[in-house]
């Protein structure tokens, strides 16, 4: 198990899934697809966790799963993506 910072204590698989969502999720902002502070923004909405909640470092395994499940999968992304601008419109 290893930590760093305020990371939680985490064992291999959880910190090899953190990697990989990072290495999935990043593409968002810096493929300019979304700025940075929309693609969490988003990314917290679809997981249910507040904006202040959401970073890789701090997530689960669990969660890291759906994150690296929905930029694996372009529909899902593109789905989430229009219910998430829905309800930001919804929000104005």
């Amino acid at each position: 198990m290893k930590s760093w910072g305020k990371t939680p204590l985490a064992d291999q698989e959880t910190l090899n899934a953190r990697k990989l969502a990072h290495e999935r999720f990043d593409r968002i902002w810096k493929w300019e697809i979304l700025s940075r502070s929309d693609a969490y923004s988003m990314l917290a909405w679809h997981l249910g966790l507040g904006e202040d909640e959401c970073h890789m470092a701090t997530m689960n395994r669990d969660d890291l799963k759906k994150v690296i499940f929905l930029m694996e999968k372009q529909f899902e992304f593109e789905k989430v993506l229009a219910e998430w601008e829905d309800f930001k419109q919804c929000k104005n």
